[in-house]
């Protein structure tokens, strides 16, 4: 280890028609490029026989598109995992999973991760990218030299666990590690589902704010804050009237 209700309507012509999700990428975190002050080796031997986790908060609903890493090429046989896990601290179960491709020795190098699976992170939450080794192998995680860092939303705590992940101790907030989360902001438009972006989704979502949900099987969060309100009717009439999503 190397360190310690109420609906207005929209003021425009709408025109009916047919319409598809639409979809804006964001970088939501990234100090990848910022300068590096060191890296930590995780590893089965002592004293690197840690994993490590660094936190990162959203503010809205995006899907994961990928996670980039500045890592050091792993040990031949080494079994890294690399997870994102959701909480106050890292303990909880893994959320997403990643396949580690090959590296070469050296390093480091960032290395650009997607999930195993499809993955959308939940507004107002905190996420953990987990990194450890079970059983035989190295890898490294390279950290920042200051706090430094771009995006939509914020880099938290780093923490260690001395146990392969299970209980989780130490933490700190300055030089996290060094990482890109990028997300893609999505959204449907057609709420009431029927084939057709017109004036009719607009009032369906403002019936789902005033409490009946009947006409529309869709979350009315529409504008992925985490909450479902008039915020919710105005992000839809803009995106109605042809604006990109929130």
């Amino acid at each position: 280890m190397s360190r310690n209700g109420v609906w207005v309507a929209c003021a425009c012509a709408l025109a009916a028609g047919s319409f598809s999700s639409s979809a804006r990428a964001d970088v939501l975190i990234d100090n990848v490029g910022e300068p590096t002050r060191d890296t930590t080796i995780f590893s089965t031997v002592a004293p690197d026989d840690i994993w490590g986790a660094q936190a990162f908060l959203v503010s809205r609903r995006y899907t994961l598109d990928s996670v980039q890493m500045l890592l050091s090429g792993t040990q031949a046989g080494s079994d890294v995992v690399i997870e994102l896990r959701e909480g106050a601290d890292p303990s909880g179960v893994a959320v997403a999973t990643f396949t580690l491709p090959p590296l070469p020795p050296g390093g480091p190098e960032v290395v650009t991760l997607v999930p195993d699976a499809p993955f959308t992170l939940l507004p107002n939450t905190q996420y953990w990218i987990v990194i450890g080794v079970q059983s035989a192998g190295a890898i490294g995680w390279s950290y920042a030299d200051g706090n430094a860092n771009s995006g939509t939303e914020a880099i938290a705590a780093y923490s260690y666990s001395f146990d392969m992940g299970v209980t989780w101790g130490v933490q700190g907030t300055d030089n996290p590690y060094q990482f890109r989360i990028d997300g893609t902001r999505t959204c449907d438009p057609d709420f009431n589902q029927d084939g057709n972006v017109d004036q009719d989704d607009i009032e369906c979502l403002a019936q789902v704010v005033a409490g009946d949900p009947s006409c529309s099987p869709l979350d009315a969060d529409f504008n992925g804050d985490g909450n479902v309100d008039q915020d919710d009717i105005d992000a839809l009439a803009q995106v109605v009237a042809g604006q990109p999503c929130p």
